[in-house]
């Protein structure tokens, strides 16, 4: 983790890729930068180093659990997420 004068702070995390993944593990990095805002945190998100077939699905993905973040982190409830309901674990 690092931060600056500006108080941003950013986080880098190597991805692990679970078995039958596209992506091979630790080729590529997820880098989450946050950053103070007049009403708030601005989150950067950067998922580098992903083959072109992988970067539609993961970006549909990223996508779909930030929205749900900027609903929760103020409080609110996004509900129940579709995505758990049609992939269980």
């Amino acid at each position: 983790m690092e931060t600056d004068e500006g108080l941003a702070v950013r986080v880098l995390q190597a991805r692990h890729a679970d078995e039958g993944d596209p992506v091979p593990p630790g080729s590529s990095r997820v880098e989450l930068t946050f950053a103070p805002e007049p009403d708030g945190t601005l989150l950067t998100l950067t998922h580098s180093g992903l083959p072109e077939p992988a970067r539609g699905p993961h970006q549909e993905g990223w996508e779909h659990y930030l929205d749900r973040l900027a609903v929760r982190a103020p409080g609110g409830d996004p509900g129940p997420d579709s995505w758990m309901e049609q992939n269980p674990a």
